[in-house]
């Protein structure tokens, strides 16, 4: 009687090209087979379906591999490839003045609600050999030009290809790679866990050159700094600032805030002198020849107030007696816990933020409190300006219309859920291998 052999096989990878013409986005899989004790290694051709599942366009099979290939061996590994590339998926619903019925399925979203995801994920991916850390950008930037389901909300193809270029500079792999060192993980499929300051966006990177992040809010994010650094790439001192965006993540907020404020002609410096030694503040605008110093500010504390206090008595020590221009304090928070106590602490800061008053010093104008988000339309970072406080007791007053019109709030509507942005940003999602 005849031996029977049995194939096995494992997926190793999977990868995206386009067409030469740039046309049809294909999907390869990397499957490893054994056969007879022969490890050889296989690739299918898959490109999608209306559904959600993948049809076969060619199989290369190694030329190692002494086996009749039939439909179903074939069909067998697609099936196995399918059930990698299965996506999770989330929209929103009803909208309430508080929030927003959320959905969710896997495969695909219903037709109509595409243009509605914040999030998709592919779970399955985790499970596949992690990638090497050098090809990390190399990895991104395939899937921004020929995964299917890769997508920025509210952004189109070339924003978002400028933004990776310029990401790949700002993060390279190595960075990535260090951020997840110092967290105890040697792989980008790591449980990289988003209680550590350096998750984001090293987390939002590693997950997408692995192939499992398709749709997240955090790309939004990553979108407007890349963005940001191109608006800003002809004004003095971008280079510099462009340095510390790796070293300090409160950086990411000073750099958008900058290219919001040069897109509509108030920027007139970054990192300008105080006139106070070599002591510099972060931003100087100008409204119809008034000019301002900004210094900006981004707080992950539980206890924002005194933090904003330290923050102002140890600016005024490092500003002239009478500085220059009306120094103004714009301050965002940054989440800590849930999102129930994160709007509770935010509420309870701005409606108390005039009692630091008494301890202002007369170098210090101004404090505007704002709050930064991405609701789940996509597009670039919202804004709410929730409370301007001036100092009566200020050598130079500002002007308080000035600092609406310099820092207004940018949208009238929002689509929830909304989404905090920067240091710790607990309301993006997180998803493992489970």
């Amino acid at each position: 009687m005849k031996k029977k052999f049995k194939l096995t096989y494992r997926i190793t990878d999977i990868m995206f090209t386009r067409d030469p013409r740039g046309n049809k986005k294909y999907t390869w899989v990397i499957v490893e087979t054994v056969f007879k004790k022969t490890t050889n290694r296989s690739l299918l051709k898959l490109e999608p379906r209306s559904d959600g599942e993948w049809n076969l366009v060619q199989f290369i099979r190694s030329e190692h591999l002494n086996l009749d290939v039939t439909r179903n061996i074939m069909q067998e590994l697609v099936n196995a490839a399918s059930r990698v590339l299965k996506t999770i998926n989330m929209w929103p619903q009803k909208q309430t003045p508080n929030g927003a019925e959320i959905a969710m399925n896997e495969i695909m979203p219903p037709r109509g609600v595409t243009d509605q995801v914040f999030i998709s994920f592919r779970s399955g991916m985790l499970d596949l050999p992690s990638p090497k850390w050098e090809n990390l950008w190399d990895r991104i930037k395939s899937r921004v030009q020929a995964d299917p389901y890769f997508k920025v909300q509210g952004f189109d193809h070339a924003d978002i290809m400028i933004a990776v270029d310029l990401l790949s500079e700002l993060f390279p792999a190595s960075w990535v790679r260090a951020r997840y060192r110092n967290a105890g993980i040697d792989n980008m499929s790591g449980e990289f866990q988003r209680d550590e300051d350096e998750w984001f966006p090293a987390y939002h990177l590693a997950r997408t050159a692995q192939g499992a992040i398709c749709v997240d809010p955090g790309w939004n994010y990553l979108t407007e700094i890349g963005l940001s650094v191109r608006d800003l790439q002809n004004f003095d001192g971008i280079e510099q600032l462009k340095q510390q965006i790796a070293r300090s993540p409160g950086t990411q907020h000073h750099l958008c805030l900058a290219a919001e404020l040069f897109k509509r002609r108030f920027l007139v410096g970054l990192e300008p002198r105080t006139g106070s030694g070599s002591a510099t503040n972060d931003l100087l605008t100008s409204i119809e020849g008034r000019q301002y110093a900004i210094e900006v500010k981004e707080f992950r504390s539980s206890s924002p107030l005194k933090r904003l206090a330290k923050e102002i008595a140890k600016k005024a020590k490092r500003l002239p007696e009478h500085p220059h221009h009306p120094v103004v304090f714009h301050i965002v928070l940054s989440e800590t816990s849930t999102a129930s106590e994160d709007h509770a602490r935010e509420r309870e800061f701005f409606d108390n933020l005039e009692t630091i008053l008494p301890m202002m010093p007369a170098q210090i104008s101004a404090i505007v409190g704002c709050t930064r988000f991405i609701d789940s339309s996509g597009g670039r970072v919202k804004r709410h300006t929730q409370k301007i406080v001036l100092n009566p007791s200020a050598y130079i007053s500002s002007n308080y219309d000035d600092l609406v019109t310099l820092f207004p709030t940018n949208t009238e509507v929002v689509q929830y859920p909304l989404f905090g942005i920067g240091i710790g940003a607990n309301s993006l999602f997180y998803f493992g291998k489970q």
